[in-house]
């Protein structure tokens, strides 16, 4: 049955689908002999490892300006601005959102949906739009190579040729061009960590009274046989003592109370929360550093998670981006050769100024930066005798006059 677009199943006390729109009702029970199955987004995303990691990734990627840029004279490649490419995929893609925030959901469907689908909408001849697609709107028709699209609500429904569509999409098993999600590679670690949080929870709201038994007691009567339901008396009285919050409770006779201590189960579910998020960030190639947890660590290993997070987990994903885009937005005897979409990765360092001092500071020294372009990516004003490119004379041969203060 679906409702809303929903998927509804039944689901017995033990096992409760993800997409039940009942379901946040349910949890707030805090049913300790339930078992939540995260395998959905909404359901990922009330994990704050795996938030924080979507959050920084789909952030950060929708925080890179992407220029398409036209080969000059001397080989590089210049952001093109007169480009009609250059306002849609810097600024405003399409009537209803800007470049930023089409960017970041693609992002988040990529990791949490396994795919996302950008639309290209031309007026005539010319790119007007670029509209994400509603998730569950597309599928794929891997023999025809077609995008079958229903989407409402932007008013797109059709069969689409490959090259209409910008398809970004996870890792998959098969080769093929549908991805899956990293919550169905990492559904057993993000299970377990749901389900320690679900008892987590259960056991703040039951206050994390004190628990434990009764035994002994010397009220008996007829032939001696101690009767149980008068201990069952005094231990309801004590239960409604414990939870009114009483200092001090008084048991009859010889009935003795043994509260429990911390059981293995417990020290276990707390070892499953910390490690758990660890696992998380592993899925999701994100160092541990990002998401908040405490580390003993010192700022060089800090400095190299960040250069392993941009090689290892950013690169592969920006090359993709622009590899599709390249090749979906440029004519293909021209994609490579004389035009090229790409981000701008100096941008990941704006907000590192060590890091950023650094990278400037090298490429000025080697010729790569003149002054004026160094102030020109600061957003800076331009200055007199910028435009000069030096390079660093700081060695220079043993017999050079320069070593004797002669003219080389």
């Amino acid at each position: 049955m679906r409702i809303f677009g929903l998927e509804i199943k039944k689901a017995d006390k033990r096992s409760i689908t993800s997409d039940d729109p009942w379901l946040p009702e349910y949890l707030s029970l805090g049913d300790p002999y339930s078992s939540v199955s995260v395998n959905s987004p909404e359901m990922a995303m009330k994990l704050s490892a795996v938030y924080r990691s979507v959050s920084i990734l789909s952030g950060t990627i929708a925080s890179l300006p992407l220029y398409p840029r036209r080969r000059m004279p001397d080989k590089h490649f210049e952001i093109d601005e007169e480009n009609n490419l250059y306002t849609i995929l810097r600024w405003k893609c399409n009537k209803r959102d800007t470049f930023y925030n089409l960017m970041e959901n693609a992002i988040c469907q990529v990791l949490l949906d396994g795919n996302a689908y950008i639309f290209q909408k031309y007026k005539g001849s010319e790119l007007s739009e670029l509209i994400l697609c509603q998730r569950g709107s597309v599928s794929y028709d891997e023999y025809t190579d077609k995008y079958i699209i229903s989407d409402i609500r932007n008013g797109i429904n059709g069969v689409f040729n490959s090259w209409q569509v910008i398809h970004l999409r996870n890792k998959n098993l098969d080769g093929g061009k549908i991805g899956l999600s990293t919550i169905q590679y990492a559904s057993r670690i993000l299970n377990l960590s749901a389900n320690a949080d679900e008892q987590t929870l259960s056991g703040i709201k039951s206050g994390n009274k004190m628990k434990g038994f009764i035994s002994g007691g010397s009220i008996t009567t007829g032939m001696g046989k101690a009767q149980d339901k008068y201990v069952d008396i005094v231990r309801d009285r004590l239960e409604e003592e414990l939870a009114s919050g009483r200092s001090f409770m008084r048991l009859p006779g010889e009935v003795e109370f043994h509260p429990f201590t911390i059981t293995p189960a417990d020290a276990q579910l707390l070892e499953n929360r910390k490690f758990g998020v660890f696992d998380i960030c592993r899925f999701f190639g994100v160092h541990p550093d990002k998401v908040f947890v405490e580390q003993t660590s010192n700022y060089k290993a800090s400095e190299n998670s960040q250069t392993s997070f941009m090689t290892d987990t950013l690169q592969p994903l920006l090359t993709q981006i622009e590899t599709e885009f390249s090749t979906k937005l440029i004519p293909l005897k021209l994609v490579g050769r004389k035009e090229i979409i790409l981000f701008d990765r100096v941008a990941l360092y704006q907000l590192d100024p060590k890091g950023a001092s650094t990278y400037y500071k090298n490429m000025f020294e080697i010729g790569g930066l003149t002054t004026n372009e160094i102030r020109l990516l600061e957003h800076r004003n331009t200055v007199k005798g910028g435009d000069v490119t030096f390079v660093s004379t700081n060695v220079a041969p043993i017999d050079s006059p320069k070593i004797f203060g002669g003219v080389p």
